[in-house]
């Protein structure tokens, strides 16, 4: 599979290993991770938002477990990530930025990746959600608050969802302009969306947001246990829909005016069926 001699360190490109024996044969595979049933390789990554350079890395999943190991010439110790104690992840990209940010017990990673190769890093991700976000139910009808999903969050929506996955309620603000002034000048700013979903396995919020500020060709898509969120609220003095976690993590999501009430049935409609532990 490899070139004799071949250095890791010079691969541009993600892709999926089905086996622990398909490592590139510059990593060090311990004996705890060698009976992995899917694999990912991520590729050196230089410094851009995350401040450094990044060795090469592969990712190793097994029924129990998610193990990360550097090339070892970075002399890293393995990470070992039970899928039990993960409760929160993200994926995001931004043209040609990627990363995956995981967060397990007291504990996170942040693995960025070049995003020109994405589409195994989504298969990969698919195989861990399937192992640590089982489906709860059938689902049923979805209620829906907001306006229809624009085609970037249909399309955002669609290759998210799993097969069996179904949404029993969700919520969406859509991408909006504001016109501005600065002195004589006027123009127009962009608005990011969020689209927020309770499903039969997680609760899932996608948005255009990227570092507060609306990124055009970019998404975030963030997810979590069901049985970690500890309340939801849309409060009458504040702005915002607020998730909690049992982690003590908080998603703060901003809403407009416009979409307040939208926003407080939904919540109202998720936090009950969360609180008795249904999904329609």
């Amino acid at each position: 599979m490899y070139a004799p001699g071949a250095d890791s360190r010079d691969y541009r490109f993600c892709f999926e290993i089905a086996s622990a024996a398909e490592a590139p044969p510059d990593f060090i595979v311990p004996a705890d991770a060698a009976d992995a049933i899917a694999g990912l390789f991520l590729p050196r990554d230089e410094p851009v938002w995350f401040g450094r350079s990044t060795p090469p890395r592969v990712l190793l999943l097994s029924a129990s477990s998610l193990t990360l190991l550097s090339h070892s010439a970075a002399a890293l110790t393995p990470v070992t990530i039970p899928l039990k104690d993960v409760s929160i992840v993200e994926s995001g990209h931004a043209l040609l930025i990627g990363w995956i940010r995981i967060l397990f017990g007291a504990s996170a990673v942040t693995l960025p990746y070049n995003a020109r190769s994405r589409r195994p890093v989504e298969n990969f991700m698919r195989r861990v959600r399937q192992l640590t976000f089982p489906i709860a139910g059938s689902g049923g009808s979805e209620h829906a608050f907001g306006p229809p999903l624009d085609i970037k969050f249909t399309n955002a929506r669609a290759s998210e969802l799993d097969p069996g996955e179904t949404i029993a309620t969700s919520f969406f603000a859509a991408p909006a302009e504001r016109p501005r002034r600065f002195g004589w000048l006027s123009f127009r700013s962009s608005l990011p969306g969020d689209f927020v979903a309770v499903t039969n396995r997680r609760i899932l919020w996608i948005s255009d947001r990227i570092r507060n500020h609306y990124d055009r060709y970019g998404i975030v898509i963030r997810y979590g246990r069901l049985e970690t969120v500890s309340a939801m609220a849309c409060p009458e003095d504040k702005r915002e829909l607020a998730v909690s976690f049992t982690s003590g993590q908080v998603w703060s999501i901003p809403i407009r005016e416009e979409s307040l009430a939208a926003a407080r049935l939904f919540t109202a409609k998720a936090a009950a069926a969360l609180l008795q532990g249904q999904l329609m």
